[in-house]
């Protein structure tokens, strides 16, 4: 993930890329902005295995939405093989979608209970491929039935009948049916059993494997998150705060953000490898976003130039941060 320069080879990339939203005025209130994506920079390469992870309510979603082309930013740039990847036009929206698909979090209601299996995973081919003739869409559905772990006798029935494990399944040969270059996942195993999402987890690391698609996954789970990707962005009130190769940023932690939520995850091997740190206070509104660092509210280091200045990301520790005072970095309030 590249998040300051632009990166060579890399099939997706967006630049200073923001989303916001208006809420009107109401008896009680005014009408305000929430800001859910702010200035993000990222390029994604054939193969790439990314991972964007965060609080809830951090834009990572809203990220993901952005990228798949499921809503328009209101800042920034992009491009998916050289071309303009926010461009509204028909034909560009188009392609976009033969090239970038997505597998949504919640299996139940991103799927049509009224339409079989094979309509389902054939839809995607029917509108990008054109019309073929049913032997040759019932082959291809088997195929991807297969692909996923799935038994082919299933293509003639409704997902009702599945379950959520099942579903997510389904969801994954939707979007693969195209053979796009990239896959979005929004948090694709958070909806399962936890032996359910060990199963789709693996399922996942051999797609990617067998095919060389880049694969970019949205999930709080940092756990899940360090077992699939090479690369993560951590984001915090729409911004991403920290970036680089995942057992990096995992090793090596330099925004105070990104600290507390990996001393906050299980560790199985070293226990108490890391202090456990604890935020004071709430996340701020995206309504009401805190000038200078964003983060300065909640951390246990900030001090007056957090306030009068907001850290840009710059390299520290072996990869970009966005902290004034980063890694073991003492700001002149701990001294």
């Amino acid at each position: 993930m590249s998040v300051a320069t632009p990166a060579r080879n890399a099939i997706l990339q967006i630049q200073d890329v923001s989303k916001t939203y208006r809420v009107k005025a109401t008896k009680t209130s005014r009408s305000t902005e929430v800001r859910a994506v702010n200035d993000v920079c990222l390029a994604v390469r054939p193969g790439a295995a990314l991972g964007i992870v965060g609080e809830s309510g951090c834009g990572k979603s809203t990220l993901a939405r952005l990228l798949a082309g499921l809503e328009s930013p209101t800042g920034g740039s992009g491009t998916l093989a050289d071309r303009d990847v926010f461009s509204t036009r028909r034909e560009q929206r188009l392609a976009r979608a033969r090239e970038i698909q997505m597998v949504f979090q919640d299996p139940y209601t991103s799927l049509d209970p009224r339409m079989t299996i094979f309509e389902l995973i054939s839809e995607p081919w029917a509108i990008h491929r054109g019309y073929l003739d049913k032997a040759k869409w019932r082959d291809r559905v088997r195929d991807l039935l297969e692909v996923v772990g799935l038994d082919p006798a299933l293509a003639a029935s409704t997902v009702r009948s599945l379950s959520g494990g099942q579903r997510q399944r389904i969801g994954l040969a939707r979007a693969l049916a195209l053979e796009p270059n990239i896959l979005i996942l929004d948090e694709p195993v958070s909806a399962l059993d936890v032996s359910v999402q060990a199963q789709v987890i693996e399922l996942l690391r051999t797609i990617q494997s067998t095919t060389g698609m880049a694969m970019i996954f949205i999930a709080h789970d940092l756990a899940v998150v360090r077992s699939l990707t090479s690369e993560i962005g951590v984001m915090y009130l729409g911004r991403i705060v920290e970036t680089g190769p995942t057992e990096d940023v995992y090793g090596n932690p330099q925004h105070p953000y990104t600290q507390a939520l990996l001393s906050a995850a299980p560790s199985f091997n070293q226990p108490s490898a890391r202090k456990r740190l604890v935020l004071e206070g709430e996340v701020p509104s995206p309504r009401n976003i805190p000038v200078g660092c964003p983060f300065r509210t909640r951390c246990w280091k900030a001090h007056d130039i957090c306030t009068a200045e907001r850290p840009e990301l710059s390299s520290h520790g072996g990869h970009p941060v966005a902290c004034h005072f980063p890694g073991d970095t003492q700001s002149p309030k701990q001294r």
